[in-house]
């Protein structure tokens, strides 16, 4: 009896609480819209992060997921501005009907036929009003579900494609058992998405066998697509003539928001050529190719400067209209350069590449220079301490002072030689490293063609280690003498071959103009 009479008091207080809701929506809609118009600038951060420092199978699922939230996003920025301005309607016609009441249509002296069309058609203004309250009132928690659905749909097909994948990477059996797996797992998916779409075809069949069998794949699906976390809200909205229909027109929804970004276009300059192209003549100026004009953009012309932020592309300068002694160019390096190095040169790493759980184990690449080098190194000096102890203990037998005086200045010389050993491989590390980064710097030139007025200028630069401020872009700054350079216009050529060279649509052309003008400082 205490459990109904609880349960009767919570009922009331729910239905008390949905009537003053509307406040409640108002405020976290408005909060939250401007919590979510913000948040582009983490997406923004996100997806250039993603393009700098992932490669392979770790930049897909990054992409994959940014892409996700980039969705939702919308989802979300589009259903709460309606709400809120639905809701903002919706308090106006409550101030407007208690000043004006309901519609009076006789007052309007109408002919007989428009006041019983509209009368019919438009109705009372307090059908309006609940008309508005009841869309507002569903349109908040509809936000939720439709991303949620959007969501098990994007995490199912990331599964197919996780899987495929891995069976692309392994062979023999194991390959054909996962293929078979990967295979049913999509037929039995298709199935429990038919049985979705129709709201439950197979879950009306009374046949007990084939609802036992099919209970079992429902819950498998529901874990493995997370839909369990929503179904409470989802079932609420199906059991409601009014909520159904919005649920129906989730899916072409989702469909608009997937494809809006190439739905429509409006361009209204035909003859401006495409920006790919441009560059690679040297007939287009792009400020982020420009360090000067990159910074006064982002500074003076954009104010909000991360909603503008790009990824620097390959090359950037540090200047258009250069007074310098010395031209900068700043060669950016992606995940793939490092590939290639690692390919063709026998030079180590300093970090394992790829995504690493680093909780238990490091990241760090250790160089066989030094695994070898330590071992020796230790083999040595363990052999010099067992010496040393074994003089060591041979001084508890001898009372001869010069006997031990010489055992003394053995062990003495015996620790000098470890301490010379260990300041030895330290010294022989340092050598190498600077030969292994001259070597890595070369190895990264490599890659590219750098020319300045057709002429080769890899050999005449001083490069160095660099990371980009614009947003953490690894790579190299270079230096080359102006003086060698006219006054007016020059042009840096810059081609960068592809990672797969049969494809040579990834190959990097560009052709930099900047002038070299005189200093009046």
């Amino acid at each position: 009896m205490a459990k109904q009479d609880n349960k009767s008091i919570f009922s009331e207080w729910l239905e008390k609480l949905q009537q003053e809701s509307w406040q409640l929506e108002l405020l976290i809609s408005g909060l939250a819209l401007f919590g979510i118009y913000e948040s582009q600038d983490f997406l923004i951060e996100l997806r250039m992060h993603a393009q700098n420092n992932s490669e392979d199978l770790t930049r897909f699922t990054q992409n994959f997921f940014i892409a996700i939230l980039g969705i939702g996003w919308k989802i979300f920025f589009i259903n709460l501005l309606i709400h809120v301005i639905l809701r903002g309607l919706w308090i106006g016609a409550i101030g407007l009907r208690y000043v004006s009441q309901d519609i009076d249509y006789e007052s309007l002296n109408y002919s007989e036929y428009f006041t019983t069309m509209l009368k019919k058609r438009v109705g009372g203004f307090d059908d309006f009003i609940e008309k508005l309250e009841r869309i507002c009132s569903v349109l908040f928690a509809y936000t939720f579900l439709l991303f949620l659905l959007f969501f098990s749909l994007g995490f199912f097909v990331f599964q197919l494609i996780f899987l495929a994948v891995l069976i692309s990477e392994i062979d023999g059996g194991m390959a054909i058992f996962l293929t078979i797996c990967l295979v049913l797992y999509v037929i039995i998916g298709l199935i429990v998405f038919l049985d979705f779409i129709t709201l439950g075809i197979f879950k009306k069949i009374e046949e007990k066998n084939v609802n036992k069998v099919y209970g079992y794949i429902f819950t498998f699906y529901g874990w493995t697509t997370l839909t369990f976390l929503y179904r409470p809200l989802l079932y609420n909205f199906l059991d409601n003539r009014y909520t159904k229909r919005l649920f129906f027109f989730s899916i072409p929804y989702i469909l608009i928001i997937l494809l809006s970004s190439s739905m429509f276009s409006n361009n209204n300059f035909s003859f401006f050529p495409p920006e790919k192209v441009g560059l690679k003549f040297g007939n287009t100026i792009d400020r982020m190719l420009y360090e000067d004009l990159r910074k006064t953009y982002l500074t003076e012309v954009e104010p909000r400067v991360s909603k503008r932020r790009q990824n620097i592309r390959r090359i950037i300068l540090n200047k258009y209209m250069n007074d310098e002694d010395y031209l900068e160019i700043f060669l950016k390096m992606s995940p793939t350069d490092y590939k290639l190095v690692e390919k063709n040169t026998d030079l180590e790493p300093y970090w394992k590449s790829g995504f690493k759980f680093t909780l238990f184990t490091s990241d760090k690449n250790e160089d066989s220079f030094y695994k070898e080098g330590k071992g020796i190194l230790d083999i040595e000096i363990d052999s010099l301490r067992s010496i040393r102890s074994q003089l060591k203990k041979s001084k508890s037998g001898v009372k001869d002072s010069t006997i031990l005086k010489a055992i003394d200045i053995q062990t003495d010389s015996i620790s000098e030689n470890i301490k010379n050993k260990r300041k030895e491989f330290k010294e022989k590390g340092n050598q190498f490293e600077e030969e292994k980064q001259i070597k890595t710097i070369q190895a990264f030139l490599d890659l590219i063609e750098l020319e300045i007025n057709d002429t080769e200028i890899k050999d005449d630069l001083d490069c160095y280690f660099f990371q980009h401020s614009n947003n953490d872009e690894k790579g190299l700054l270079c230096l080359y003498p102006m003086d060698s350079l006219a006054y007016g216009k020059n042009e840096v050529y810059y081609f960068k071959g592809a990672f797969d060279e049969g494809n040579s649509n990834n190959n990097i052309t560009l052709k930099i103009p900047f002038y070299k003008v005189r200093s009046y400082n």
